[in-house]
């Protein structure tokens, strides 16, 4: 993201998937927030997610120790 911050996220679709949603805009490491786990509401909304893949808050934050903010949205 150094190099180039230009980013594209793709929202859920509905069912049939038709509806796709895409989102662009600049991306940036955050390294002066908290991690994951200590953001109360962060582990409230993906804690079942988080544990789909196995891992508890703690080990999430390990892997993904810093926020990405992306900035500049155009939505698509």
């Amino acid at each position: 993201m150094r190099a180039n911050p230009n980013v594209e996220l793709h929202l859920n679709t509905d069912e049939v998937g038709d509806v796709v949603v895409r989102v662009t805009g600049k991306a940036k490491v955050s390294r002066s927030e908290p991690p994951a786990n200590k953001v109360p509401a962060y582990v409230r909304k993906y804690r079942d997610q988080i544990k789909g893949f196995g891992w508890t808050p703690q080990v999430f934050a390990e892997k993904y120790p810093h926020p990405i903010r992306v900035r500049q949205l155009r939505f698509h």
